[in-house]
């Protein structure tokens, strides 16, 4: 009788650790989304943005389900994070990833990307 008690706290003790396993809740892997712990962050850039520079005019739209996609410009599409005050732009079928400083301003209207490089693209809400 002793030996079935000790087996049934044991398989309630095993049955208690696997299910408090941990929870990963800001990254998107490839094709699997969960949501972000800082999605009202990744809100303020839904929609579609464009950028005027000079003989260049780049657009970029955000999606609800964390997706972007740009035209006339490197990043191509893919899916984006926002993580430490940065912008994570993962392009899709590619390892390539933009992490790129930003703030918003004028009503979360317009927002600025800054380059390490000390280069800036200035994108107004459409």
């Amino acid at each position: 009788m002793k030996r079935q008690i000790v087996i049934l706290l044991l398989v309630t003790l095993l049955v208690c650790v696997g299910l408090s396993g941990c929870q990963q809740t800001s990254i998107r892997n490839n094709n699997k989304q969960n949501i972000p712990n800082n999605k009202s962050e990744l809100d303020r850039f839904l929609g579609s943005w464009v950028c005027d520079k000079g003989l260049y005019n780049y657009t970029i739209n955000f999606f609800s389900d964390y997706k972007y996609q740009s035209f006339n410009h490197v990043w191509g599409r893919g899916s984006y994070d926002v993580k430490n005050g940065k912008l994570i732009l993962s392009m899709d079928n590619s390892n390539i990833v933009y992490t790129i400083d930003y703030y918003f301003s004028n009503n979360d209207q317009v927002f600025t990307l800054s380059y390490t490089n000390g280069d800036t693209l200035v994108f107004t809400k459409r």
